[in-house]
């Protein structure tokens, strides 16, 4: 019983990405697009860094989606994939170094900065493009995906990673 709300998320958020050409939405402990792989992950958890991009979204694009977080970080994810084609060699060069730089440095990887990507902020604009545009679907499937949440939370049937 525990898994069947697990798989049925993982089947809705599937469905739901399919019309965008993501191949497979799976649970993880983070949202994530894997270029070219046509995959995302996506997570029920939450974490102290989510304040800091729902702050940023606000204060960039002066869009509250404190009410929307889910849906806007799974089309976010969806936004990587539909916007991978617009990013130039030198953004990608860019975005590689600073990331190979963060991992052998003792400095944090600046949320500020990674936030700021040219990749981050294609998907950010994307997801609320879709969001603005789709209201109703994407607060229905909010409702839906969050009623399946709440029966993972209450029967634990995602470990946390």
């Amino acid at each position: 019983m525990e898994r069947k709300f697990a798989s049925t998320l993982e089947k809705r958020i599937s469905k739901f990405c399919k019309q965008f050409g993501v191949k497979r939405a799976s649970h993880a402990p983070e949202f994530s697009y894997y270029d070219g792989s046509k995959d995302i992950t996506f997570t029920v958890w939450c974490y102290s860094n989510d304040k800091l991009l729902i702050d940023f979204i606000n204060r960039k694009y002066e869009a509250d989606i404190s009410d929307w977080f889910f849906v806007f970080c799974l089309l976010h994810e969806i936004g990587h994939h539909k916007t991978l084609h617009l990013l130039t060699e030198e953004d990608r060069e860019n975005e590689r170094a600073l990331r190979a730089l963060a991992s052998v440095s003792d400095l944090p990887f600046n949320d500020e900065l990674y936030f700021n990507l040219p990749a981050e902020d294609l998907a950010d604009k994307w997801a609320l493009e879709y969001l603005a545009n789709h209201l109703q679907e994407c607060w229905d499937f909010q409702r839906r995906c969050i009623k399946d949440i709440c029966h993972i939370y209450n029967k634990k049937s995602f470990k946390k990673a």
